[in-house]
């Protein structure tokens, strides 16, 4: 079921803050989904929080980013992102460390296994204590959430978001996602994961009892991902 993300709001007289989409390999690492025609699940985010200053590298070293400048944010900031794993140290990931150097961002990972998530969803969702990231919920109980000013309707913020604009705003082909993940007052607070229903779709999965059993130790760096697989 493809997936997204909602941006959690605050009260008018508020500043209101919002995060930008993450890399999609953050997504097809930590998040699962399936094909269908149209959106069944999304994933949330709320108001970023300040963090230890970081560094971060120029936005040259990374290639064409589509009109957006890295780092993201004026100021560290951290995220909390509550997550299916069965990896509790999956906040040590390479691609974690890579989206905080690349974007500013720091993510703070709240893994659940999947046969405690739901339930742990529920209690979080009921006590109001909601972190910045979440998927779980149907595009209805989200949309019911926007109306009631917990989330921030992304829609009001694609001035700010040229990549998903071009995508989703101006390609006649996918710009019936708005439509149809938007509410009855136009406003649309899922971040939709696109080309779900792509031929070949897939993460880089691997046998950790056969790396433990051969003594390869999982990779954190580019480099450590070089020498196992020479091994």
């Amino acid at each position: 079921m493809p997936r997204g993300y909602e941006i959690k709001g605050r009260k008018k007289n508020e500043k209101k803050e919002y995060c930008f989409t993450l890399n999609t390999s953050v997504v097809t690492l930590l998040v699962a989904g399936c094909s269908s025609d149209k959106p069944k699940d999304t994933i949330a985010s709320a108001s970023p929080t300040s963090a230890p200053p970081v560094s971060a590298a120029p936005t040259a070293n990374y290639g064409d980013t589509g009109g957006i400048k890295l780092p993201i944010v004026d100021k560290p900031t951290t995220l909390s992102w509550m997550l299916v794993s069965d990896n509790p140290n999956l906040g040590d990931s390479l691609v974690v460390k890579e989206i905080e150097k690349r974007t500013g961002i720091k993510l703070d990972i709240q893994a659940y296994s999947s046969g405690t998530y739901k339930d742990k969803l529920k209690v979080i969702v009921a006590s109001g204590k909601l972190p910045d990231i979440f998927h779980g919920q149907t595009l209805a109980e989200l949309n019911k959430m926007g109306g009631q000013g917990v989330l921030e309707p992304i829609s009001q913020h694609l001035k700010d978001l040229p990549n998903f604009k071009k995508l989703y705003v101006d390609d006649k082909e996918n710009n019936w996602v708005m439509k149809s993940w938007s509410d009855d007052k136009n406003n649309m607070y899922a971040w939709p994961l696109y080309g779900l229903q792509r031929d070949v779709n897939h993460g880089f999965l691997y046998r950790k009892d056969i790396f433990d059993k051969a003594g390869i130790k999982e990779w954190s760096n580019t480099e450590e991902f070089y020498q196992a697989l020479k091994n």
